[in-house]
């Protein structure tokens, strides 16, 4: 009981703070107690982890995963765990163009009140980047798993190279195909996809004054976009 009151306690005051100042701290309450983008989660050598960066597809597949492989380890928006090194460990991941995936996640935001982001997204597009973390090189923070650190030469070497150790990698432009190929490496029949969304938001003309701001905080991510579409 007295959990539960520290809980919505906690809850409360994320809001507030977030309402009043514009802080992150109802996104770092549902990371506390939802075990929502989990870095530090451990599975087995013969299980395989799926790594959903936000906006990608990733509920489709986390789904059709959880219905269909009995050795998927699930979780919530996972990134690479940094006990479970790529090497040793097998992770499945979808790869989307930085600039269409951050748009997207903005706009979902903008709409959406009851999501973490939602007051930073109706201060604009720039404010936006400049305080949500998952917005400037997301895609590298996820499959490196240090998700608190800015992006550097460093990092980006092994987000890069944990990509290329990964057992499975969906194109986002090629979600369908990429899945049947994914569901017969492991042995699953695919009959239909079902394909699951619980944001969805009308599309929206990028400016070139938004293309150049998200380039701006995503060149890792843009990067590594580019030498995985070389290297397929």
């Amino acid at each position: 009981m007295i959990n539960k009151v520290k809980r919505e306690f906690d809850r409360l005051i994320a809001k507030l703070s977030d309402k009043l100042f514009k802080t992150t701290k109802f996104d770092l309450f549902q990371r506390k107690y939802s075990n929502i983008y989990d870095n530090k989660y451990i599975f087995l050598e013969n299980q395989f982890s799926f790594v959903h960066v936000p906006r990608t597809g990733g509920t489709t597949v986390h789904n059709f995963l959880l219905e269909n492989c009995k050795n998927f380890f699930g979780g919530v928006h996972s990134a690479v765990s940094l006990s479970c090194n790529p090497n040793k460990f097998k992770y499945v991941t979808i790869i989307r163009d930085p600039i269409d995936r951050v748009y997207s996640f903005y706009l979902i935001q903008k709409k959406f009140k009851k999501l973490p982001f939602h007051l930073h997204a109706k201060e604009g597009l720039d404010y936006f980047l400049k305080n949500v973390w998952s917005v400037r090189n997301g895609m590298c923070k996820f499959l490196n798993g240090n998700l608190n650190m800015d992006l550097d030469e460093k990092l980006f070497d092994i987000s890069n190279k944990n990509l290329k150790n990964f057992y499975f990698v969906i194109d986002f432009n090629n979600l369908e195909s990429d899945i049947k190929n994914l569901s017969k490496k492991l042995d699953i029949e695919v009959t239909d996809i079902e394909y699951k969304n619980s944001y969805i938001t009308q599309k929206e003309k990028l400016e070139d004054k938004d293309v150049e701001l998200i380039i701006k905080y995503n060149t890792f991510d843009i990067r590594l976009y580019k030498e995985f579409l070389n290297s397929k």
